[in-house]
C-alpha cells in the first residue's frame, strides 16, 4: 500500500540540529546500513538478497530522524525512533554473520566519515520529500555531529529526487545478469553521440541524459520490451515511491524530448514553446540561479508535474538568448546520419555540435579490453537464449556476406535484438577478434547475424 504523506509543520523548527540521543541511535544504524550494503557480498547469499529490503528500510529510518529533528508533521516519538533503529540495527546484524561482522561500527564515534556521507545522502533523500530541506549530515565546532537544513522550493526538491529515483532504478538493474549487461550497452551506445573527453562544465547534465535514454526511453529486451521505469509501475513497485519520487516517475514515463524556445520569464515560472509545432508548456524553473530569458533555447527533457506545470530536466542545456530564427535552425541541426535515432540521442547530437567540434557517432570501446569483451561474448548467448531473444543457427544460415573463411570456432546465433544490442555486440565482436582501432580508441562494430527488433 502507498504510504500516506505527511505534511510538514508549517514551522519545521530549527534548521541546526544536534544528532544526540534517539537520532545518534537512528543515524548509527543508517552507518550500519551503508557499511552492511557496501561490504554485502562478503556476508553471502541471503545477505544480497536482502540488500533491497535493507535499502527501503533505512529511507523509512531516515525519513523518521528527519520528521523527528526538524518537527516534522507525523514525527515519531523519541522512543518510537529508538526502537525503530534498534531493530534495523539487529535485522543487519543478524544477517551479518562470521568475521566479516568486525566491519560494523560497533557505535556512531567509530563511523568513518565516507560512511557518514552515505547515511546523509538517505538523511538528504528524507528531508527533500518530507519537509522541503536540503538537509546535511555535518560536524558543527560548537555541537559535534548535526542536521542542517536548508528550505528549498517544491520544484527544487522535486527535480533534486530524480537521483535517489535513477540510483533505484541502477540498483533494480544490476540486479539481473542481462539487464546489466544491456544496461552497459546503453551507456556505450549513448557514449557514441558525445564529445570525445572530459568536459566538467557539461559532465553532470550529460550523465543526466545518459541516465534518461538508458531508463526512461530505452525498452530492455529482457522485460519483454518495457523500460526501467515500465517495469517500476508494472510490478506496482511504482506506488511504494515516496510522494514526490512517484510524481517524478510519473512524469518521467510522460515527459517529452526536443528543442524549446523560451517565450517568457519571470523569476520560477517560464514559458516554453516547441520548435516543431509551437506547443506551450508552462515551466517552474528549478534552479532560479540559472540565468536565462525570452529568446533562450533549451534542448532536452520537460517532465510533467501532474497539476498542469512542467519541470526542466537538470540534463536540459540552456542556450543563452539567441538571435530570431535560431530555434529552428537548432531544430535542423541533425544530419540525416540521425534519422532512426530516438529524439534523446537527436537531441544529443545537437548538444555535441554545439558544444564540441566532435564528429558523431563515434567510435567507442565497447569494453575494457579484448579479454573483457570475450568474456562478455561467452555469457551473451545463454542469457539471450534464456529470455527467447536468441537462437542457435547454422552456418549456412549465417547472412550471406559473412565471410566464411573469417570465421571463428564455435557456435553461431541469430539475435532478435535492437540497434543498441546489435551494435554493442558486433563492437564486441570486433573488439574480441583485435579488430581496427578507432582514433578514439574505439573499435568498428559489425551486425552480423543480428536483426532489428521493433517495440511488442
Amino acid at each position: 500500500m502507498p504510504r500516506k504523506r505527511t505534511a510538514p509543520d508549517p514551522d519545521p523548527g530549527p534548521r541546526v540540529v544536534p544528532v544526540r540521543d534517539e537520532l545518534a541511535d537512528a543515524v548509527h544504524a543508517l552507518a550500519a546500513t551503508a557499511t552492511f550494503l557496501s561490504v554485502a557480498v562478503l556476508f553471502g547469499e541471503d545477505a544480497l538478497e536482502q540488500e533491497w529490503e535493507l535499502q527501503e528500510g533505512g529511507r523509512e529510518l531516515a525519513r523518521g530522524v528527519v520528521l523527528r529533528g526538524f518537527h516534522g508533521g507525523g514525527a515519531p516519538s523519541a522512543p518510537e525512533l529508538r526502537q525503530s533503529a534498534a531493530s534495523h540495527l539487529a535485522a543487519i546484524r543478524e544477517l551479518a554473520d562470521g568475521p566479516a561482522a568486525a566491519l560494523l561500527p560497533a557505535t556512531l564515534e567509530d563511523v568513518p566519515t565516507e560512511v557518514l556521507g552515505e547515511a546523509g545522502a538517505l538523511l538528504r533523500e528524507a528531508g527533500l520529500e518530507e519537509v522541503e530541506l536540503d538537509v546535511v549530515l555535518g560536524m558543527d565546532p560548537e555541537h559535534g555531529l548535526v542536521l542542517a537544513g536548508v528550505p528549498v522550493t517544491p520544484a527544487q526538491a522535486h527535480v533534486w529526487l530524480l537521483e535517489p529515483l535513477y540510483e533505484r532504478l541502477e540498483t533494480r538493474v544490476e540486479g539481473d545478469d542481462l539487464l546489466a549487461l544491456e544496461r552497459a550497452a546503453a551507456r556505450w551506445y549513448f557514449e557514441r553521440w558525445t564529445p570525445a573527453g572530459r568536459q566538467r562544465d557539461h559532465e553532470f547534465a550529460r550523465g543526466v541524459r545518459e541516465q534518461e535514454f538508458a531508463l526512461v526511453d530505452r525498452p530492455f529486451l529482457g522485460l519483454n520490451d518495457l523500460t526501467a521505469l515500465e517495469w517500476l509501475e508494472e510490478d506496482g513497485d511504482l506506488e511504494e515511491l515516496p510522494p514526490k519520487q512517484q510524481t517524478m516517475a510519473r512524469g518521467l514515463i510522460r515527459s517529452v524530448v526536443g528543442v524549446w524556445e523560451v517565450r517568457a520569464r519571470e523569476g520560477e515560472e517560464a514559458t516554453f514553446a516547441s520548435a516543431l509545432d509551437g506547443a506551450t508548456y508552462r515551466v517552474c524553473e528549478h534552479a532560479p540561479d540559472t540565468h536565462y530569458g525570452a529568446g533562450a533555447v533549451v534542448l532536452g527533457r520537460l517532465i510533467p508535474r501532474g497539476d498542469g506545470s512542467w519541470l526542466r530536466s537538470p540534463g536540459a542545456l540552456v542556450v543563452p538568448e539567441t538571435d530570431p530564427g535560431q530555434v529552428e535552425a537548432l531544430a535542423r541541426v541533425p544530419g540525416p546520419e540521425t534519422g532512426e535515432l530516438p529524439d534523446a540521442l537527436k537531441v544529443e547530437v545537437m548538444v555535441t555540435r554545439l558544444t564540441s567540434s566532435t564528429k558523431v557517432p563515434r567510435r567507442v570501446r565497447p569494453a575494457p579490453g579484448k579479454k573483457v569483451a570475450a568474456e562478455v561474448l561467452q555469457t551473451l548467448p545463454a542469457l539471450l537464449l534464456g529470455a527467447g531473444i536468441a537462437r542457435e543457427i547454422g552456418v549456412d544460415e549465417l547472412p550471406p556476406e559473412v565471410d566464411r573463411s573469417q570465421l571463428p570456432e564455435g557456435s553461431f546465433y541469430d539475435y532478435e535484438i535492437d540497434p543498441v544490442m546489435a551494435e554493442w555486440i558486433g563492437a564486441l565482436s570486433e573488439q574480441a577478434l583485435g579488430g581496427a582501432r578507432g582514433k578514439d580508441g574505439g573499435t568498428k562494430g559489425k551486425k552480423t547475424g543480428a536483426k532489428p527488433r521493433g517495440r511488442r
